[in-house]
């Protein structure tokens, strides 16, 4: 078989390039990162080493073609149907999504491998489990579930990513290297998570619901050292918290109406992630797609698994999220994240960004009362 397609995780595609390039140490090799033409692409399938017998061609990405897609297409498939018996061809990380016509017909004539990219919330702590004892670590559910919460999710999949874990793994892996004792703890995955946007992020929410003002304060300045937009960061932060706070008032209402948690779990799932389009002069709502991974075109949900059941049954020891809360207050933390998000287009200065901020966390953490509340927006509008 002349061709293998190779998809899904980087770690195993990696790995399964690695053993077929060891049954091809000696023999002539050409890789395609998009960077040259198809009329040279051509050249390299036709034209061997005439020292050697047999040729490698691993395709990491589709070579330059200027006519329409569809023509390309063609000519592509043309080329791997008249493939020479010594030329041997690795498609290596391209979209079967966004290569549909291409991967149709290899599926035919050659051999498929996609390996697992994304995990479902439920999948992932046992999943991960098994990662960490083939590294010979040991590692329970609240330990796996700790990973996966500081470093499994993975936004260019809209989901928990096997790759993400794998790096978070290794981390661990080098960091327990140097001591006897295998069994990882919560205090090495906090040692070894990497700290990226996301992470504090999810840092301050859990800050906002201990109403750890001074912490929330903390959080906020170590943005604005990580991130040189601090712009961008802020806007990025409002729009995670009015995510979060819109599905705490939704699941409130929800079980305040129908008395029924189970049922407010259920609706809440069925709603679907929406984003503007622009085009013209107006502007109009669609569903939010997933752009890549096992799940591409299919509808986003506005919120999935693991915040929901983290807000009404908690996460590997700590209370539900929404025992935090009145529908009070969530309606008092909303209104100063509407309040944020509406000032922030107009924001003249890091000072008056920073004050948009810490109204919400005022707010958030029960540090001023309403009428203080009123007091503090209205100077900000003087």
């Amino acid at each position: 078989m002349n061709i293998i397609w190779l998809e899904g995780s980087y770690f195993k595609r990696r790995l399964a390039l690695l053993k077929i390039l060891e049954n091809f140490k000696n023999c002539d090799r050409f890789v395609c990162n998009g960077d040259c033409s198809f009329e040279y692409f051509l050249t390299q399938i036709n034209t061997g080493d005439c020292f050697e017998e047999n040729k490698l061609i691993v395709i990491n990405d589709l070579p330059e073609f200027k006519n329409n897609k569809q023509t390309f297409n063609k000519k592509i498939k043309t080329v791997l149907s008249e493939l020479p018996e010594n030329v041997f061809v690795i498609f290596n990380g391209i979209s079967s999504v966004k290569e549909k016509a291409i991967f149709s017909h290899i599926e035919k004539i050659g051999k498929v491998q996609k390996f697992q990219e994304s995990l479902t919330s439920k999948e992932a702590p046992s999943w991960l489990k098994e990662k960490m004892a083939d590294k010979k670590l040991e590692a329970d559910f609240a330990v796996c579930s700790a990973i996966i919460e500081l470093c499994g999710y993975d936004s260019s999949l809209g989901s928990i990513g096997a790759d993400m874990l794998e790096i978070a793994s290794e981390r661990i892996r080098l960091y327990k290297s140097s001591s006897k004792n295998k069994i990882v703890t919560i205090e090495d995955v906090e040692a070894c998570a990497f700290y990226h946007e996301n992470f504090i992020i999810w840092d301050i929410l859990n800050a906002i619901d201990d109403k750890n003002y001074e912490k929330c304060v903390k959080l906020t300045s170590k943005i604005s050292l990580l991130d040189s937009d601090i712009y961008s960061a802020i806007i990025q932060m409002i729009s995670v918290l009015m995510w979060r706070f819109r599905m705490l008032i939704f699941l409130k209402d929800n079980i305040f109406v129908h008395k029924d948690q189970n049922k407010a779990v259920s609706d809440i799932s069925k709603l679907k992630k929406m984003k503007p389009i622009h085009s013209n002069n107006s502007r109009s709502m669609v569903i939010e797609t997933y752009a890549s991974g096992d799940n591409q075109g299919l509808p986003q949900p506005a919120w999935n698994g693991q915040p929901i059941q983290m807000a009404v049954n908690g996460f590997y020891g700590k209370s539900p999220i929404l025992e935090s809360y009145t529908r009070r207050d969530i309606y008092r933390i909303l209104r100063a994240i509407e309040f944020a998000n509406f000032h922030i287009k107009n924001c003249s200065s890091e000072n008056k960004l920073l004050l948009l901020v810490d109204i919400i966390f005022m707010t958030a953490c029960n540090v001023v009362d309403n009428k203080e509340l009123k007091v503090l927006m209205d100077s900000y509008n003087e």
